[in-house]
């Protein structure tokens, strides 16, 4: 029911909506698959960038562990020859820029050579790595830990030398330089948004470069188990301050040493937030415009011409003059095909119209001519039978041409009123009955005696074949009533005729006078058998009761 109450302009944009909505659908999905692709692509390139700063990192411990052998094997660093081991030292690190300093540690724990003297550095003896690589006698780089020497967090990677009999006679050890450990290749390639962190087995932490990496013990416990040895694991943990970062976390050294490059995931998803808002907001652009434009379009080409069609056949309805051109020279074909169908479908109507009008008033002039002619055709018997009736000195003969006379001339004065009114198929009882009262009391024939009859009747039109009938019960009713008043009393006499409404659409008719012995006249009597007669005719009951004056109620159907 809403759908047919709509207009067509927007049953035309309802339907393209809905039929631009699988599209729309479509370009949304296809924009969420793009979001979730260029997360995945975030996510992948992190990977990627982790990788390759993994392998730059792992060639520069494996250069170390090169480095570290062809110190071992120097005959000045082997026989701890104090100069001699401590320009080859020196040498070593001035061309490197990934070392700040070289030692070389006895299996004391006393420092035997290094490459700047200036640098006070204690015994060896007590530190972890030095302990670490004399009982692994292998390569070993060490946790991440504060170098009193540097002065700063660093990273050393030990080599012990072993004699002929694989006894430990001293340690060879770089100490990192970590800030060109990342290298300005690799810091090139990286975000600004984006942080590189070292850290170790012990949950030690050095940041290489970006945003400190604030991880709890678990998180980075938890980073360090999913780390890969060759390629980068990606993992999705939350800081100390409520931040989620998605890392990438790969194992330099194994067990010992990892990398983990973490971005923030707002970070990484705001501007693919704000593609897929802008992606959202083209469709939805594209969308409305081409609802409006085809609304603006149908409403241009459609509904306004349309609309004036409407105008002008209301117009014509209500009667208002219309001009015979359309108007819709600039509308479509079929739409100015349309208007000329209906200017000639008006000028045809006006056309039946005017013959219908004519012949209507054809009709009415015939019809009141027929019930002129048919009161004139009445009146000439009325008078005949007045005529008649002075002929005749029998007093029942007399009495019964005098009552056929009053008859005739109530179907008389019906049809002076269907012709003199201009609704002829309508009588107003309001107007007709106090006439036919009148007339009733004027033809009475109660002698010298006054009659007064009242009427009361409401404004109330019925049908002619209703008013007939009417009408004809009023005057036999008023007629026996007249006839059963005394002759020889001169005083004046009422008659009140009154017609009221009554329950359910009904009308009461009521006659009431002074002086009657039977409302019906005689019990055999012709005047009792049309009253009754009257009476089923208009659908009615009759009922006769004395409360001071001798009343007639007779209730009818709707009359009108």
């Amino acid at each position: 029911m809403v759908w047919r109450a709509q207009p067509l302009r927007t049953r035309l944009i309802i339907a393209l909506a809905v039929t631009l909505a699988p599209l729309a659908m479509l370009g949304i999905v296809r924009a969420v698959i793009d979001y979730r692709e260029d997360r995945a692509t975030a996510e992948r390139n992190l990977v990627e960038q982790t990788s390759l700063l993994t392998r730059e990192h792992q060639r520069v411990l494996g250069a170390t562990a090169r480095i570290l052998s062809l110190l071992a094997a120097d005959a000045d660093i082997r026989g701890l020859r104090a100069d001699a081991c401590d320009a080859t030292l020196r040498d070593a690190v001035a061309t490197l820029k990934e070392y700040r300093m070289a030692i070389v540690a006895g299996p004391d724990g006393v420092i035997r050579c290094r490459s700047d003297a200036g640098r006070p550095v204690g015994p060896a003896g007590n530190w972890r790595w030095f302990q670490d690589a004399l009982a692994e006698r292998r390569l070993i780089v060490s946790s991440i830990f504060q170098s009193p020497a540097l002065q700063d967090r660093t990273l050393v990677a030990a080599l012990p030398m072993l004699d002929a009999d694989r006894a430990v006679t001293g340690v060879v050890a770089l100490y990192f330089d970590l800030g060109a450990l990342l290298g300005a290749s690799s810091a090139g390639r990286m975000t600004p948004d984006t942080s590189l962190t070292l850290m170790d087995a012990q949950g030690g932490r050095l940041l290489l470069a970006g945003a400190p990496l604030d991880l709890g013990a678990e998180a980075q416990a938890a980073l360090v188990r999913t780390a890969g040895s060759e390629e980068a694991a990606l993992a999705m943990v939350r800081d100390s301050g409520g931040h989620d970062l998605v890392i990438a976390v790969t194992s330099l050294v194994p067990q010992r040493l990892y990398a983990a490059m973490a971005r923030d995931v707002d970070a990484i998803l705001k501007p693919l937030r704000a593609k897929l808002a802008m992606n959202l907001a083209v469709l939805l652009a594209i969308w409305l415009v081409a609802v409006l434009a085809i609304g603006a379009m149908t409403h241009r080409m459609i509904v306004r011409w349309i609309l004036h069609l409407r105008n002008a056949t209301t117009d014509y309805i209500a009667g208002r003059p219309v001009a015979r051109t359309t108007g819709l020279d600039d509308a479509p074909l079929e739409l100015r095909e349309l208007g000329t169908s209906i200017m000639e479908m008006m000028d045809v109507s006006d056309r039946r119209g005017d013959d219908l009008k004519e012949a209507i008033a054809h009709r009415d002039q015939m019809i009141k001519e027929i019930h002129h002619r048919v009161r004139n055709n009445l009146q000439i018997i009325a008078s005949l039978l007045n005529l008649q009736t002075r002929t005749v000195t029998e007093p029942a003969a007399r009495e019964t041409l005098l009552a056929l006379r009053t008859r005739i001339n109530a179907l008389a004065l019906i049809h002076r009123n269907l012709y003199e009114n201009h609704d002829l198929q309508l009588v107003d009882l309001d107007a007709f009955l106090p006439m036919l009262c009148n007339q009733l009391q004027d033809l009475s024939a109660a002698g010298k005696r006054h009659v007064a009859i009242r009427t009361a009747v409401p404004r109330l039109s019925v049908p002619a074949d209703a008013a007939v009938t009417l009408s004809m019960l009023l005057t036999e009713i008023v007629s026996s009533t007249v006839k059963q008043l005394s002759p020889g009393d001169t005083a004046p006499a009422a008659i009140a005729v009154e017609l009221s409404p009554a329950a359910a659409g009904r009308q009461r008719l009521t006659v009431s006078a002074d002086g009657i012995v039977d409302p019906f006249g005689f019990p055999d009597s012709l005047s009792r058998q049309l009253i009754e007669g009257y009476v089923r005719q208009l659908g009615g009951t009759i009922d006769a009761r004395d409360a001071g004056a001798t009343t007639i109620v007779i209730e009818v159907a709707k009359l009108a």
